[in-house]
């Protein structure tokens, strides 16, 4: 008889933010299970946005984990989780909810070869480009400039002209948590350089004040 069990699949990605500890069990009152708290960083719809690929997890060094244990935890050797980041990020790369900036090489790829055509087709999540210019438009009416609220970095002061009216816009709210279509609004943007843009998505969506912070803390005295 072939088996009805699912395979599993990977739908979203996150870190704990707390020890393991123990509470009711989720069905059986008369036990008890563990847990830990998840601060999620991506989570995939998988109605709408599909998981990443199950044979991916049996690729080199993802290959070596037994990932369909029927236990409720397992634990990932440090290359093979590196693995699974890289490959993670890449899928979410594919869904175009991941900024561009964020892209990683790609480890199915011999090191040092570039320039390579490849045809893909890309779903992404629409973006009003009207919301961003209001936000750029709010910042100028109420500091004069727009500055990046991490580490205060101006592109026309530097630039010139060539930076002037120029900076990006980041959603506070990861795309990848909407259900659908989400109204965003002007609190929910912040305006970064792209070094701290892709620092805030490299450190997991830090808030802008954590970030701000780091840098204030490291920032060399003038």
């Amino acid at each position: 008889m072939k088996s009805t069990r699912r395979k599993p699949r990977i739908i979203a990605s996150g870190r704990a933010i707390s020890k393991p500890f123990e509470g009711d069990h989720w069905e059986n009152p008369r036990r008890k299970a563990w847990y830990v708290n998840i601060k999620w960083d991506s989570m995939l719809d998988p109605s709408v946005e599909p998981p990443l690929p199950r044979d991916e997890l049996d690729r080199g060094v993802l290959g070596k984990v037994h990932w369909n244990t029927q236990r409720s935890g397992i634990v990932i050797p440090d290359d093979a989780a590196d693995a699974l980041e890289l490959v993670w990020r890449k899928h979410l790369q594919s869904l175009q909810l991941a900024p561009i900036s964020d892209i990683e090489p790609d480890i199915d790829e011999p090191a040092g070869r570039e320039g390579k055509i490849k045809l893909r087709l890309h779903k992404a999540r629409e973006r009003d480009p009207h919301l961003r210019e209001r936000k750029k438009a709010q910042a100028l009416r109420e500091r004069g400039q727009l500055k990046c609220e991490v580490c205060d970095f101006v592109f026309a002061a530097i630039y010139g002209p060539l930076g002037r009216l120029f900076i990006e816009c980041h959603h506070t709210t990861p795309m990848a948590e909407f259900r659908g279509t989400h109204k965003i609004t002007l609190d929910e943007l912040a305006l970064v350089c792209a070094n701290c843009h892709r620092m805030l998505h490299r450190s997991g969506l830090k808030p802008i004040r954590v970030l701000r912070a780091i840098v204030l803390k490291n920032r060399a005295p003038t």
